[in-house]
């Protein structure tokens, strides 16, 4: 079967190469712009669905070990909620370090919906517009949650 995939193995291969660590590797390929086509074309369902072909076959070339690796990377890009039910269907026995990288994707995954904080002033020494500190004067200021 013809992969959906295309990285470029110019850019990921030596990442690979020199990847004395399985969060080495992570990050680094994170890090690699040729990412974020697989992150943003694929869903993360199809992205494990390419990541098990790979890791399934028995004999797997340099390209496909470095292509497996790299999506499982992209999971990192999605949200957690999204994926967080899905690595448990990841197969880790196919590459070496595919356990590592989905702890670590479970590790480090954030939800990346948004979230307003509005942050509360108190102002516990009373005082009139018209009124001077001295410098001697203080006052407090506590945040509330």
């Amino acid at each position: 079967m013809e992969p959906k995939y295309r990285f470029d193995l110019n850019e990921l291969g030596p990442i690979y190469l020199y990847a004395n660590t399985p969060m080495y590797l992570f990050r680094r390929l994170k890090e690699s712009s040729a990412l974020s086509d697989a992150t943003s074309e694929f869903s993360a369902e199809e992205l494990i669905e390419q990541y098990n072909e790979i890791a399934s076959k028995p004999e797997k070339t340099g390209e496909e070990v470095v292509a497996a690796y790299a999506l499982l990377v992209s999971l990192s890009y999605r949200d957690y909620n999204e994926i967080s039910n899905l690595l448990d269907k990841v197969n880790t026995n196919g590459l070496d370090w595919a356990a590592h990288i989905i702890q670590i994707l479970k590790a480090t995954g954030k939800n990346t919906d948004s979230m307003e904080i509005k942050p509360s002033i108190t102002l516990d020494n009373s005082f009139s517009t018209s009124s001077r500190l001295a410098a001697d004067d203080s006052m407090d200021i506590s945040l509330s949650p």
